[in-house]
């Protein structure tokens, strides 16, 4: 196959500068090394490559062939670096004791890796990292039971006692859901527990539990349809809190929270809310009506912000120019090996070129699949005009 590659940066409608997707990817296969893996030369936590590596397998994979010809025997060998990494409990994320590669993520990732492209001998693998990820759901048979906030979510993956809980967030959450429907398990299974997280973090109407870190005795009388973080590790919570304690909704967790509710429906009217919220909240490139302290976080994550705002928009088949505003952004950012940093972003990793760079090429896949979308959309409506 013929490979065609666009290089640097190119001219989008009304001379803005686009980025060149193909660059990105052909800057992340050259960081492919020996073993297959990516590993981060920036964070100690990313070094082992078993958080990195399916991240960024996937976001290439998802790119088509017309775009950037990904060469087999590259592919080959990062798939077989997961399927070392898969341990007899299956799950990644663990070879080093000392050092977590975010378990859960990593096993999310493998996944919907193994389970999209690799091969029939890749089953047993599968079926055990589902069973790890159904296993670390927060629920009875962990000793945590309905009346807890983190009833129904998903965590870090550390090994914990019965009845502990650790790192417990919306983010882990919206991936394990996400990879266990791509890799074919009974969803329906964990819908209840899930929708019971789920609601929490939405403020919904029908939650009976008390929000966390209320100052006075009410419930959920800030529902807008967005969505807040965690509600156990309540410094994470990027959208601060209104004036009787409740934390406020903001871009990134809705997007993961939307994406959530994606699994269980797309119909569904709590997926609709988080939908409209983001619409009523449009900025890809700050968050409105928050303070400067999540503004500093929004800048640090701005990668992240982009890549999952992209993810809802291209899911819901939202058109607007966010099409060509996310590009013509990016488009000033990329570097002349085609990688893209943000140098502000180390609390979110985001001075990861490895990481960023990935967050990147997933943004770009995205916009360039809507715009495809618009102009078949748009070549229907014409032959349909000249019957």
């Amino acid at each position: 196959m013929v490979m065609m590659v666009i290089t640097g940066c190119r001219r989008g409608p009304m001379g803005l500068e686009e980025p060149s997707l193909s660059d990105a990817c052909s800057y992340l296969w050259d960081q492919q090394q020996r073993d297959g893996a990516w590993h981060s030369e920036t964070h100690a936590l990313l070094k082992g490559g078993q958080a990195l590596t399916p991240f960024v397998l996937w976001a290439l994979m998802e790119v088509p062939d017309s775009i950037y010809y990904k060469e087999p025997r590259k592919i080959q060998k990062a798939i077989n670096f997961l399927r070392r990494q898969v341990d007899q409990y299956g799950h990644l994320g663990k070879a080093d004791q000392d050092i977590l590669e975010y378990p859960n993520y990593s096993s999310a990732y493998a996944l919907m890796v193994l389970s999209r492209y690799g091969t029939m001998e890749d089953q047993p693998r599968i079926r055990k990292l589902q069973q790890y990820l159904v296993s670390q759901q927060f629920a009875e048979h962990r000793g945590i039971e309905p009346h807890h906030l983190i009833y129904g979510g998903w965590g870090f993956g550390e090994d914990l006692a019965w009845g502990e809980h650790g790192q417990v967030d919306l983010s882990h959450t919206r991936r394990v859901l996400q990879a266990l429907q791509i890799s074919g398990y009974a969803m329906d299974s964990l819908k209840d527990k899930s929708q019971h997280f789920l609601h929490l973090l939405q403020k919904h109407p029908q939650e009976t539990r008390p929000q966390p870190a209320m100052l006075i005795d009410t419930l959920n009388a800030g529902y807008d349809g967005g969505f807040y973080y965690s509600p156990v590790i309540l410094g994470a919570n990027k959208g601060q809190q209104d004036l009787t304690g409740q934390f406020m909704s903001y871009p990134t967790a809705t997007c993961d929270g939307f994406l959530s509710w994606q699994v269980f429906g797309a119909g569904r009217e709590e997926s609709k809310d988080a939908l409209e919220w983001l619409k009523g909240h449009p900025s890809w490139d700050k968050w409105d009506h928050l303070n400067e302290q999540a503004q500093t976080w929004a800048r640090a994550m701005q990668y992240y912000h982009i890549m999952v705002r992209t993810e809802v928009y291209r899911q819901a088949q939202y058109q607007h120019d966010w099409v060509t505003a996310i590009p013509s952004w990016l488009g000033q950012k990329q570097r002349a090996d085609g990688s893209f940093v943000n140098p502000i972003g180390a609390i979110s990793k985001e001075d990861d070129p490895l990481l960023t760079t990935t967050m990147a090429v997933t943004a770009l896949n995205n916009c360039r699949e809507i715009r495809q979308l618009q102009h078949s959309k748009h070549a229907l409506k014409a032959s349909l005009r000249g019957i």
